[in-house]
């Protein structure tokens, strides 16, 4: 990979089969151990239609989709009429990052979602790929930790 990247928004369900090859790749990284890769695209799609979901994909060249960003909007419980884009998804193919590629990304992706009179991003984090340095160069800040416990006592969270 090492053409010119560029991003755009898109509608998830315009795109979500194109997005599953991807998805695969990004299950094997950080997917969650004792889940199986079974993504719920019928809830995303209404998601989508309903103007809650918000996609950004980041491709090269012409068609080559390398990456995705994907976040569901809702206002706030704290505050109705604030907006919060919680991202669900965000992901770049492992041989597109290098150099800025990340950090142009993101920005791209803020640049996207704020157009949608969005007032706050929230971004979760995966320990095993984690991208924190990042975000806090671009101004974010830690505000919570979330801990998970598997209850079937299968497996452990991760």
């Amino acid at each position: 990979m090492g053409g010119m990247m560029h991003f755009e928004s898109v509608r998830y369900l315009d795109v979500y089969q194109e997005l599953e090859k991807l998805a695969r790749i990004h299950h094997g990284e950080v997917g969650a151990v004792g889940l199986s890769f079974n993504v719920d695209h019928g809830k995303l799609v209404r998601e989508d239609r309903a103007g809650a979901l918000v996609t950004v994909v980041a491709k090269e060249g012409v068609n080559k989709l390398i990456g995705y960003a994907i976040f569901v909007v809702q206002t706030s419980l704290q505050d109705r009429t604030a907006l919060v884009a919680s991202e669900t998804a965000f992901f770049l193919h492992p041989d597109a990052r290098r150099g800025r590629n990340a950090l142009r990304f993101v920005q791209a992706a803020e640049r996207i979602v704020s157009k949608h009179g969005i007032r706050k991003i929230v971004y979760h984090i995966d320990m095993r790929n984690d991208f924190s340095r990042l975000m806090h160069f671009l101004g974010y800040r830690d505000v919570e930790r979330v801990v998970c416990k598997d209850m079937t006592g299968d497996e452990q969270c991760q």
